[in-house]
């Protein structure tokens, strides 16, 4: 391995104002006609210590994936590699992209339910009213065709979907384990019983 190369006083100087400038590793070694490892790094060490050539190369590496240098510049919505063309929400409704005219809530990503999004379509809305709800008629959640949707307020949305049989709203037979009665029970059940 050939010993590092020797430069005269300026340029030494000139390597060690280098270290402040926004050129790479690399770079600086090919603009003085050397190998960055075995001449420049060791004049930087020895100036500057370790802690702050590590914080040179994560500067440096920040830098080189900024704007049009970054792998996923211009990648949005479909040139996106983890972009999927059709999900689902936690209640199973099907969610796709959001078109540029609807103004309503989107979910991440820039997805919006899909059976929102027909029925604001074919009611020539941009967005939901306040406290109003898509309504499936025939309570199928993937079945988006527009005469199966329609727009109505939240109350009689909750009206809709209320269960019409009494034995819904009987009491719960089991007492829930944290209340009081459970507890009282419990500490009833294990005290001492006199006789």
């Amino acid at each position: 391995m050939p010993s590092p190369r020797k430069f005269s006083p300026e340029i030494e100087q000139q390597i060690l104002e280098e270290f402040f400038s926004d050129l790479t590793n690399a770079q600086v070694g090919k603009k003085y006609g050397c190998d960055y490892n075995r001449t420049i790094k060791a004049r930087w060490l020895l100036a500057y210590g370790e802690q702050a050539l590590h914080d040179r190369y994560c500067d440096n590496c920040a830098i080189s994936k900024l704007g049009t240098k970054n792998p996923m510049y211009g990648k949005a919505a479909k040139l996106h590699p983890r972009w999927k063309p059709e999900s689902y929400d936690n209640s199973g409704y099907r969610l796709v992209d959001a078109p540029r005219w609807f103004t309503g809530t989107k979910h991440k990503g820039n997805k919006v339910l899909e059976h929102i999004l027909v029925a604001c379509e074919a009611a020539r809305l941009r967005e939901l009213p306040p406290y109003h709800i898509v309504h499936h008629i025939n309570h199928r959640k993937r079945d988006n065709r527009p005469e199966n949707l329609e727009i109505i307020s939240r109350n009689l949305h909750a009206k809709l979907h209320k269960p019409r049989t009494g034995k819904f709203k009987q009491r719960a037979t089991t007492i829930p384990k944290g209340s009081r009665k459970a507890t009282k029970a419990s500490e009833a059940h294990s005290a001492p019983q006199g006789r």
